[in-house]
């Protein structure tokens, strides 16, 4: 099978790709924030390879409960 691929490994490269300009920068910083939020949920040694629906629905419930900007929820589509 090989060695798991960790959700740190995944944003740590997709990070160093975006990184060379081919993203605005403030763009970059709300998807890292973005990401840092599925690590907060699943662990950054989470195996990707393993990510399951409910994991996902896991996060969604865990990120509806959390204030946003301005102390309103967060949406649905967030």
């Amino acid at each position: 099978q090989g060695q798991a691929l960790t959700l740190e490994a995944i944003v740590r490269r997709y990070v160093e790709v975006h990184s060379n300009g081919a993203m605005e920068e403030n763009s970059l910083q709300t998807v890292e924030m973005h990401l840092r939020h599925f690590s907060d949920t699943l662990g950054a040694a989470f195996d990707i390879n393993q990510l399951k629906q409910e994991n996902l629905q896991a996060h969604i419930d865990r990120r509806a409960k959390k204030k946003g900007f301005h102390k309103r929820k967060l949406s649905p589509v967030t």
